[in-house]
């Protein structure tokens, strides 16, 4: 019998999460963040460039990752998300308000 089945269908031991699982609720929660403050605040202002990382480094702390290029990869996905698709949703309530 394989030590990984033991452990888990036996003895009933969970497996610790993954880089990629750690990463991926990061990002998840700094998008939330993002997205969450200009719906309830209905911002009006520019949004700023700076504020994505600022959330970023946040959750990249919480999550206990570690890595240079991990972090510059989940810099650049909130960046590229906060300049394209966040801005034409604010735009559009901007428009509408």
């Amino acid at each position: 019998m394989p030590l990984s089945f033991k452990l888990h269908y036996i003895d009933k031991l969970e497996a610790a999460p993954g880089v990629e699982l750690k990463f991926g609720k990061a990002v998840d929660w700094a998008l939330e963040q993002l997205v969450g403050e200009h719906a309830t605040d209905r911002r009006a202002e520019p949004l700023s460039t700076a504020h994505p990382l600022d959330l970023w480094q946040v959750a990249w702390t919480n999550a206990d990752l570690a890595g240079v290029g991990l972090f510059g990869d989940g810099a650049d996905m909130l960046g590229s998300f906060y300049r394209g698709e966040l801005q034409k949703i604010v735009d559009a309530t901007l428009l509408k308000g």
